[in-house]
């Protein structure tokens, strides 16, 4: 027909009012804009009344309307208080589609009372959901949006996956049962990876792979955890910078650590990686958690501190123990303030500690905390610059021997914490304060280490503790100087069980060596002294 562009306010106000005119069409008027045209189609809603009883409150934020529930099944319910109309003739024809959502749309950007917006079980097509998106990315109350069960395709799930980039306010999207491919799932999973709102994400029973489900899974999984872990998964994905520590920061906004945390940093270190340590003090690691992480410390060799001081673990203790004993480069562990027992506490401690330690060591004092040790000779005799060569100078055909086995490259170049060769004075310790309470070893040799005085000292007292069961002391090749042997003599008072002493190759002068010299005089229980390579007076020696 010939109608007058101007008319079209007029069809506008008209609709508003009218109740029961199901079609208006005003296909060939080609004086009608198009956008006119869409306008007042769409505004003839006879046919879903709910949305024509809903527009008007939607456009004024109305606080009662805090919620839209359009899907089949919940019609009844939804209708109800918002229209006068016959149920039951309503029921053959009330469904929504592309129109509903466009109508939607227009009214959602300024809308700030609505929260939940479910468009089930309708005829809503891609259309329809790219209209509502766009609305979605200027709305800041919308949290759910629902679209299951209708024909919607990878374009939709584009469309939202669009939103999620700008848009921090939804947390729950359904669109279950539809026909998305990969394609718009990986969309989904890209968006992902920089949305941290979004906690629920329904992709089931659309045409995508398990695999595409798992990655889907876990992303959200993710979103329910600190921003700070996501970050650093993503870094260490990515690989665009170092992450060397993970801990929590400001960007958590409060959100704690807890046992999922932990199984997820666990499965990303369980083969290594650059990073080196993992601060998780004071928050809610519990034993799940704390289980992943010490499984992880079986495979892992590159984390060095774990702090999960403050948390909330009781029953893994012995987990971390069995780990700890396989595990070679961990030197920082801290498990207080868990109800871990005591003991097992600074059991673990000293397990990271022992890996700054030569790796022999580890096995003997895992060995005396266990109680079940009856191990009556202890030997750690490890490789020391000083002591290979003391050895040449004395056997000069094991040079070449020496060389070609690769170990003056060992000796030469600085060694790594974690495996340093020889014994030390806090290596010594471990053993000493280990041993006060062993009723079995008989003989401890320590020779061809880096033993001091301070090393002596902790022996020392080793044996005023428990001066009757050790019988032969061997510390030949170490760095011991006077004050060391004059602390050994002093607990020599009441140990009446050593009969075999090697000091041999020490820095023992004549001020020790007369102390000593007195010593086995008086002391007829010492049957051998060797003091050879001391820088002893001759006679003295003698």
């Amino acid at each position: 027909n010939d109608i007058d562009p101007a008319s079209t306010h007029c069809f506008k106000q008209a609709m508003h009012i009218n109740t029961s005119l199901l079609d208006l069409s005003f296909h060939g008027c080609t004086d009608f804009e198009e956008e006119h045209l869409e306008q007042i189609e769409g505004l003839c809603l006879n046919s879903q009344p709910m949305l024509k009883n809903a527009m008007a409150p939607l456009r004024q934020s109305s606080r009662t309307l805090d919620s839209l529930d359009f899907s089949r099944g919940q019609f009844q319910d939804s209708l109800e208080g918002l229209s006068s109309y016959d149920e039951a003739s309503l029921k053959t024809v009330c469904t929504h589609t592309d129109v509903s959502c466009k109508l939607l749309s227009s009214a959602l950007p300024d809308n700030t009372a609505l929260r939940t917006l479910n468009l089930n079980n309708g005829h809503v097509t891609d259309r329809g959901v790219a209209a509502l998106c766009r609305a979605l990315e200027l709305n800041r109350t919308v949290h759910t949006l629902s679209v299951a069960n209708n024909f919607l395709t990878s374009a939709s799930a584009q469309s939202v996956a669009a939103v999620l980039l700008c848009n921090g306010i939804l947390t729950n999207i359904n669109l279950r049962r539809n026909q998305i491919e990969e394609e718009g799932a990986e969309a989904v999973l890209g968006a992902l990876e920089v949305n941290h709102t979004c906690r629920v994400f329904n992709l089931d029973l659309n045409p995508i792979s398990d695999a595409t489900q798992r990655k889907l899974g876990f992303a959200i999984t993710l979103n329910h955890q600190p921003r700070s872990l996501k970050s650093a998964l993503a870094a260490l994905r990515e690989g665009e910078r170092v992450v060397e520590t993970i801990k929590a920061d400001a960007d958590d906004e409060g959100r704690p650590y807890d046992d999922v945390s932990g199984q997820i940093i666990a499965d990303a270190l369980r083969q290594g990686g650059p990073v080196t340590a993992v601060d998780l003090y004071g928050h809610k690691v519990g034993d799940v958690g704390g289980t992943a992480l010490a499984q992880m410390l079986r495979t892992n060799t590159t984390l060095k501190s774990l702090d999960l001081e403050g948390n909330a673990m009781s029953g893994c203790a012995w987990e971390f123990i069995e780990s700890m004993e396989l595990n070679t480069t961990l030197t920082e562990l801290n498990v207080s303030r868990n109800a871990f027992k005591e003991y097992d506490v600074n059991r673990l401690t000293t397990l990271a500690t022992l890996a700054l330690h030569p790796v022999p060591l580890k096995r003997v004092v895992m060995n005396l905390m266990s109680f079940q040790s009856s191990q009556t000779e202890i030997c750690i005799e490890c490789l020391s610059p000083a002591s290979v060569h003391q050895h040449l100078l004395r056997h000069p055909l094991h040079t070449d021997l020496f060389q070609r086995e690769g170990l003056e490259q060992r000796l030469t170049q600085p060694q790594p914490a974690e495996r340093r060769l020889c014994m030390t004075d806090e290596s010594v310790k471990l053993v000493a304060e280990n041993l006060k309470t062993d009723i079995y070893c008989r003989s401890l040799s320590l020779a061809h280490n880096r033993i001091s005085g301070v090393g002596l000292g902790y022996i020392a007292d080793y044996l005023r503790i428990n001066p009757q069961t050790l019988t032969c002391l061997n510390l030949s090749h170490n760095m011991i100087q006077d004050d060391g042997f004059h602390a050994l003599a002093k607990a020599m008072d009441k140990n009446k069980a050593l009969t075999d002493l090697n000091f041999a190759d020490n820095f023992m002068t004549d001020g020790a060596g007369k102390v000593w010299l007195k010593l086995v005089k008086f002391t007829p229980t010492i049957q051998v002294l060797d003091v050879a390579g001391n820088p002893l007076d001759g006679d003295l020696s003698s």
